[in-house]
């Protein structure tokens, strides 16, 4: 049966994983005849630091002197030198802001129905009895990862502002982003609210031990991150028109470049050979908009991907391209372990201290046979969770 459904995830601005993963999961649900809305939860922001903000989005020129100096705090704001702080802060977030408002028209037109923004929990609570929702599904990506979500808005994020009656109440690949739970102080406020759910589902198998051992919640299961879930079919109608190039093309994708994946990056050019043409996407606020159309078809045209991006690495195997994963611990290393795990790809992930690795891999072909099987079970098996949790009285 149709039913009207809320989707919550973290706000959508530049981060491409972020923006298809929601993408995902909201045709996944239209398709199967529901009505989706997109809960807009935005960060609040003082009156002052809007004004500002706006002022410095009309002025782009400021943006190189941001990138010179150290970001605004509130420790160090006072003076002139606090002032010059400031400028740095509003005018880099302003070119963050405008990267963002370059995406709106392909979220707008990929998801039409959303609340617009929603700064509060009370917001949120009146959307939800505006829209008369029936659930509201929160997930995917790392909307259970703390330090991550607008100020305020944790409970927001276990769902306490859906408190109608009848509302149903899930999770779908939830992550909390590494692989403990470093908030003790919210377990109070969090696991009444975890309770209150009708179904909970995580994307890491990490996940599931937390849900039990913190919040006492046994019956977590995990499911595909939304990106993997739907038919590539999607991303293909998305993506850009093919160009065609000449030779072959390695594709370099990397968050955070280290000294490490750089060199990496320069045992596989090594190993790849001349007839490889190097690419480099890069998520730098100050270069310009790479839109999501030709950030996939940059993907779907490489033929070997470096990636220190969780769902870089998941555009990689969507592609069936040969590629190599760096561990990004630092914004979360169980997401990588827990899905190339499942894949049987575990051999394709490097970590620091394995410098020889990296040639032979680039040497190795991926036998996608495999792949494809575990795919289609997990795919089966993450969609019967949610018609499932949809549907169960």
């Amino acid at each position: 049966m149709a039913q009207r459904i809320g989707l919550l995830t973290l706000p959508l601005s530049i981060n491409y994983g972020g923006m298809l993963q929601a993408v995902s999961l909201y045709h996944h649900l239209s398709r199967s005849g529901h009505e989706v809305t997109l809960l807009e939860r935005s960060a609040t922001m003082k009156r002052g630091r809007r004004t500002t903000l706006a002022v410095a989005r009309s002025l782009p020129g400021i943006l190189s002197l941001s990138q010179t100096l150290e970001p605004w705090t509130e420790r160090a704001s006072s003076g002139v030198g606090g002032l010059m702080r400031r400028v740095a802060y509003f005018s880099r977030a302003a070119a963050l802001d405008r990267r963002a408002l370059a995406h709106r028209p392909f979220l707008r037109a990929q998801m039409p129905r959303t609340s617009g923004p929603l700064y509060s929990s009370e917001a949120l609570a009146a959307a939800t009895e505006a829209l008369e929702l029936d659930a509201v599904v929160v997930g995917s990506d790392q909307v259970w990862r703390a330090d991550y979500l607008p100020n305020r808005a944790v409970e927001d994020y276990f769902l306490g502002f859906a408190a109608s009656p009848g509302i149903r109440k899930i999770s779908y690949a939830a992550s909390f982003g590494r692989g403990d739970w470093r908030f003790p102080e919210m377990t109070p406020r969090v696991a009444p609210l975890l309770a209150q759910f009708d179904a909970v589902s995580v994307r890491e198998m990490s996940g599931v031990s937390i849900c039990q051992s913190e919040f006492g919640r046994s019956d977590a299961r995990t499911v595909l991150d939304p990106t993997l879930l739907v038919d590539p079919a999607l991303f293909k109608a998305i993506a850009a028109p093919h160009v065609q190039r000449r030779g072959k093309l390695f594709l370099e994708y990397l968050l955070d470049p280290t000294p490490h994946t750089i060199r990496v990056r320069t045992d596989i050019a090594e190993a790849l050979g001349p007839n490889h043409t190097f690419s480099l996407l890069t998520a730098d606020a100050g270069r310009k908009v790479r839109d999501v159309p030709n950030w996939l078809r940059d993907f779907m045209d490489a033929d070997y991907i470096l990636t220190d991006s969780f769902h870089g690495t998941v555009f990689a195997i969507l592609f069936e391209k040969n590629f190599v994963s760096m561990m990004n611990r630092e914004r979360g290393g169980d997401r990588f372990t827990s899905l190339l795990g499942q894949l049987g790809l575990m051999d394709r992930l490097l970590v620091e201290g394995a410098p020889d690795r990296a040639r032979d891999l680039a040497r190795t072909p991926i036998d996608y046979g495999p792949v494809r099987e575990k795919l289609a079970a997990l795919r089966q098996s993450s969609d019967a969770f949610l018609r499932e949790a949809l549907t169960r009285s």
